[in-house]
């Protein structure tokens, strides 16, 4: 069996951890943005660390993408959409019913809405995590979309990316101006980006500056719009619930620049295979499923992991790095006894089609 490289591995277990540390901030009963008045130095850097998943969820898309895009011509079909599909669905299922079953038998019920068990049982239908209800409706229409790309020159392919981020990306920058920007053009967007990356040969090497002033004057721009609206927010409250504006959300310029700029730094990597960096980033989607469970999100970031109780400590930081840290190799553990789990159900199912 041919190996493959572990190129690309790296880049999920770091958008994995930025998603974690958001949620341990941006989920916690304690709101930073708005319970701590005026600008401290761990209130700012819980802002910064708590706000990158954003740029980790598109860095997620991204790699999933460059994937998508390498299929040959004649596997870009709906098959194999369908079969992707189950493939997902399987995954999300297993999380979405375990953890309902485990939220009933020790919650006792208490947490557990009609509207959860719905949304547990048909967890894509109901949108009970985001990504992948948004991943599978793209990768249905991806066959198409794709083969439209295609049709595209290199000219109209860029004016058809340059169109969509001003439409979709940098029209938020305004507050409260939508014009249809929400996480699927985000896909659509850096699915775009993607083609385009590869059918110009974009590396890290060809393009250094360009790559890390993508990369870097955004995202100091952004931190620079935290600490004025911080600022701002000890005379007028409004200003401090936007702190964080210009880097929440999958389709904000920072969000989108920043991401595209790693993830060709990402695709410039010779990195030889790695079983064990393999192996933590194969189970980074459970990770997203298990945290995010609305039960369990309520247990880890109002019960296990207060900030309140450490918001004014010098080692702020290190306990949102701690909290981030613990829930991410949880995770991991967790989702390789359910791919233990489905190896041997599958093999079981092998089995009993030989002896039938």
């Amino acid at each position: 069996m041919v190996k493959k490289q572990s190129n690309f591995q790296p880049l999920k277990i770091l958008a994995m951890l930025m998603i974690v540390s958001h949620h341990l901030v941006s989920k916690n009963a304690f709101n930073v943005d708005t319970e701590i008045v005026g600008l401290t130095t761990n209130k700012l850097l819980l802002q910064i660390l708590g706000n990158n998943a954003f740029i980790g969820n598109n860095l997620f898309f991204l790699i999933s993408a460059w994937f998508l895009s390498s299929k040959a011509e004649d596997s870009i079909n709906l098959k194999y959409s369908f079969s992707s599909c189950v493939r997902l669905e399987r995954i999300v299922l297993f999380y979405s019913i375990s953890l309902l079953c485990l939220s009933l038998i020790f919650n006792r019920g208490g947490g557990v809405s009609l509207t959860l068990v719905l949304k547990s049982i048909f967890p894509t239908l109901f949108g009970l995590w985001w990504y992948p209800t948004t991943y599978i409706v793209f990768l249905l229409m991806w066959p198409f979309y794709h083969k439209g790309l295609k049709t595209l020159d290199d000219d109209n392919l860029k004016k058809c990316i340059v169109v969509m981020f001003g439409v979709w990306s940098i029209s938020t920058l305004i507050p409260y101006v939508d014009l249809g920007s929400n996480n699927f053009s985000a896909f659509l967007m850096l699915y775009a980006v993607v083609v385009y990356i590869k059918r110009k040969r974009i590396t890290y090497s060809s393009y250094e500056k360009q790559c890390a002033g993508v990369i870097i004057i955004p995202y100091f721009l952004a931190i620079l719009s935290i600490i004025v609206l911080d600022v701002l927010g000890i005379r007028l409250n409004a200003a401090a619930t936007y702190s964080c504006y210009y880097l929440r959300g999958n389709f904000r310029p920072v969000s989108m620049l920043v991401s595209i700029g790693i993830f060709i730094w990402g695709v410039s990597w010779k990195i030889k295979y790695d079983r064990w960096i393999n192996y933590i980033a194969n189970a980074t989607f459970g990770v997203y499923l298990i945290h995010m469970y609305p039960t369990v999100m309520k247990y880890l970031f109002s019960d296990v992991f207060d900030l309140s109780k450490y918001i004014d400590k010098n080692y702020c930081i290190f306990y949102l790095m701690y909290g981030t840290m613990t829930i991410f190799l949880l995770g991991i553990i967790i989702d390789t006894l359910r791919e233990g789990i489905f190896c041997a159900a599958e093999k079981l199912r092998k089995l009993i089609v030989i002896r039938e």
